[in-house]
């Protein structure tokens, strides 16, 4: 995991997403929240889409990542910045949170969810939401059924429990939750955001004198990742799916 921080390290952002994709998310539910929302961010990395929430809404954000480095990162851009919700930072593992019931209004996960898989982390965190709450999150998915084969082989290898949006919606709501709005991320979100510093910053490391045999390995993958999504980005992505607790 280490290697992985490393590469990840200084972007603006570890998965991808944009400012618009969260406000549109955002504004699904936002008339629905109190006034003064509590809300946590999962798997928050260097927190763009946390300033994006405390830019737009008052509250108190709970920042939640694993990676010290990240959550100081965030922290230092949350001082520049005049932000309506104050946020707050935690260094703790997604699947060891240990809030009492009802913490939250709102909890969000862009990109992350995946670490501990979808379903898992729905059953997890639900305990922290008020009743009616909401979780807004971002999910890998396939938007095609007919996947060629060294697509599905990156994904079995990587993440086999990668399902289509349909699929991912029935689960969704087998899980207690109603879907009060989902969407893809565009390709601007990926590439723009992500990708495209992210192969910068591959380029200056492999520019580096010394190189590190595990993050070396993990630049090899993440240059397949790129491939694949530029020739298949029509097979897969991100589905932003933005559900409520215990709503029929």
């Amino acid at each position: 995991m280490e290697a992985i921080f490393k590469l990840y390290e200084g972007l603006p952002r570890q998965g991808p997403g944009s400012k618009e994709t969260t406000l549109r998310a955002l504004d699904a539910i936002k008339n629905d929240l109190p006034k003064f929302p509590r809300i946590i961010d999962i798997g928050c990395g260097t927190g763009a889409q946390t300033l994006d929430l405390a830019e737009n809404i008052e509250g108190e954000i709970t920042a939640v990542d694993i990676y010290q480095p990240f959550l100081d990162d965030l922290l230092k851009k949350a001082q520049n910045r005049e932000l309506k919700s104050s946020i707050t930072i935690l260094n703790k593992n997604m699947s060891d949170l240990a809030f009492p019931e009802s913490s939250f209004d709102l909890i969000w996960s862009e990109g992350a969810i995946y670490l501990i898989g979808m379903e898992n982390g729905l059953r997890l965190w639900k305990n922290f939401l008020v009743p009616d709450g909401f979780i807004a999150f971002s999910e890998i998915s396939w938007f095609r059924e007919d996947p060629p084969d060294k697509l599905t082989q990156f994904w079995t290898l990587n993440y086999p429990e990668l399902k289509t949006v349909e699929q991912n919606i029935m689960n969704i709501q087998t899980a207690g939750y109603q879907v009060i709005d989902h969407f893809p991320l565009p390709l601007n979100a990926w590439w723009e955001n992500y990708y495209n510093p992210l192969m910068e910053k591959i380029k200056y490391v492999q520019n580096q004198p010394e190189k590190d045999k595990d993050l070396q390995t993990i630049i090899d993958e993440t240059i397949e990742e790129i491939k694949l999504f530029r020739s298949y980005s029509d097979w897969y992505g991100y589905e932003f799916f933005i559900t409520q607790w215990g709503q029929k």
